[in-house]
């Protein structure tokens, strides 16, 4: 071979940008809100490798990295959180699971809900997701959930909600979560459920008490039953004696004799 072509090939080598056999084939982002309308997020990254040796080095990149998200935003700008903010973002952990080849990042939002209460009467209180829920799925007007990514939410097991007013409509739900996977876009986010009330409150034994107690009528009439209980049981053997002789003495049961039979004879 030429040897000025060789050195062109090595210099092409060189320069040329080096093709990964790593790629992130997926997400799913789970959001599990809690009766005060705040979330617990787990975001999944799911992974593809061409070879083995692309597969090795990632997991040199997991040992580096560890659990450190801005190690892992540096390495790749699309894992970080989805949902809140820098602000509102606490209890961040990543793990990989190299069987699944999976990325898992979990974290909490803390001091700004993701759900806000709307309405409440007497038997219950309708919830909703906030404007800024999906905020950063914006692009311009629109709310775009890009391909090969679902967003699931887990609504308190205590809530229901109509799905026909969910917006955009579900790719799947059941009574406990709304699921939307992309591409999928929209102009209207809408997600309100509603949690009912107990019909009675819980009776408080010792609030009951104190008001026995605090009451003389009604601490006067507890003692007397009390009394007449502590009677009564003492008692029990004379009392089931006279209530026996009682039902004897004033019984409507009496035997009857046998009538004769005359026979007659020839």
């Amino acid at each position: 071979m030429n040897p000025k072509a060789l050195v062109l090939l090595a210099a092409f080598l060189l320069l040329a940008p080096a093709v990964s056999g790593e790629e992130l084939a997926g997400q799913k982002y789970s959001i599990e809100l809690n009766s005060n309308g705040f979330a617990h997020v787990v975001e999944h990254y799911y992974y593809s490798f061409e070879h083995p040796f692309d597969f090795n080095q990632f997991l040199s990149t997991v040992e580096k990295n560890g659990s450190s998200l801005l190690g892992w935003q540096a390495y790749d700008s699309r894992i970080a959180p989805h949902f809140g903010s820098d602000q509102t973002v606490a209890n961040a952990e990543i793990t990989f699971d190299g069987k699944a080849k999976l990325l898992k990042l979990e974290y909490d939002l803390v001091d700004a809900p993701f759900a806000t209460k709307v309405s409440e009467d007497s038997r219950s209180i309708v919830w909703q997701l906030t404007e800024n829920a999906f905020l950063k799925f914006q692009k311009g007007s629109i709310l775009v959930i890009p391909a090969d990514t679902e967003i699931t939410i887990s609504i308190p097991s205590n809530a229901t909600y109509d799905a026909a007013a969910i917006l955009p409509t579900p790719t799947k739900s059941d009574a406990g979560s709304i699921t939307w996977k992309g591409y999928l876009p929209t102009n209207k986010l809408n997600v309100t459920y509603q949690i009912n009330k107990p019909i009675a409150s819980t009776i408080d034994l010792q609030t009951l008490f104190n008001g026995v107690v605090d009451s003389p009528v009604n601490l006067a009439i507890a003692v007397a039953l009390a009394a007449l209980m502590v009677y009564a049981y003492f008692n029990r053997r004379k009392i089931a004696e006279k209530i026996e002789g009682y039902i004897v003495e004033h019984s409507e049961i009496s035997e009857k004799e046998p009538e004769e039979v005359e026979v007659e004879t020839d």
